[in-house]
């Protein structure tokens, strides 16, 4: 009973982590970049399986939602969002095509899990790499929700192993530094953009 609370509430953090991104996502404060979100959405739906398998149960409810919302990012991203790649996005994705292959040609779950995190974090690379830029693109309180998500749905996994558990785990860290990271790099930089500021005052 309760991992289903747990998960229940999990479920209620990603929904408002997501509707939260999308939402300042159409109104342009964020710039979501179409690769990390494409390989997000598709990692997502493959480890939701291999949870399922492994009998992760309520624990992987997150994961399928996270699926959902990253596709639907990954769409808006094609008009709202970031869409230019540089060397090191390509060679990120040069990564991705690499862990795919060898990933295809493994039988194994331990082995599948630690390449999907792999994957996970070459997707990651473009998003970071615009952020290290502008950190005023992303919404740093979606990744710190999304943090607190994943680590909701490692404790309410029905079944701890490392292929149930490793990739929430990962998850969570990733979300929630990089949400101190945004917070850190706004401190820096202290004010957004000036194209940012205009759009600001033409609402006021």
């Amino acid at each position: 009973m309760m991992e289903l609370i747990i998960g229940v509430i999990a479920i209620t953090l990603a929904l408002v982590s997501y509707t939260l991104y999308i939402s300042h996502t159409l109104q342009r404060k964020t710039k979501p970049h179409a690769m990390t979100w494409l390989v997000w959405s598709g990692l997502n739906f493959f480890v939701y399986s291999q949870q399922v398998a492994a009998g992760a149960q309520e624990g992987a409810w997150v994961t399928i939602g996270a699926g959902f919302g990253s596709g639907l990012i990954f769409l808006l991203s094609l008009h709202y969002g970031e869409r230019s790649v540089t060397r090191l996005d390509w060679a990120s994705f040069g990564l991705i095509a690499l862990m795919l292959l060898w990933w295809s040609q493994s039988g194994d779950a331990t082995l599948s899990v630690i390449i999907v995190i792999i994957i996970f974090l070459a997707g990651f690379m473009p998003t970071l790499r615009k952020a290290s830029k502008n950190a005023f693109e992303e919404t740093a309180t979606s990744y710190a929700l999304n943090g607190a998500k994943f680590l909701l749905s490692f404790v309410a996994l029905g079944s701890i192993t490392f292929v149930t558990a490793a990739y929430p785990l990962t998850l969570f860290i990733i979300n929630t530094g990089f949400a101190v990271y945004l917070i850190m790099m706004r401190r820096y930089h202290k004010k957004p953009p000036a194209h940012k500021r205009q759009v600001v005052r033409k609402r006021a």
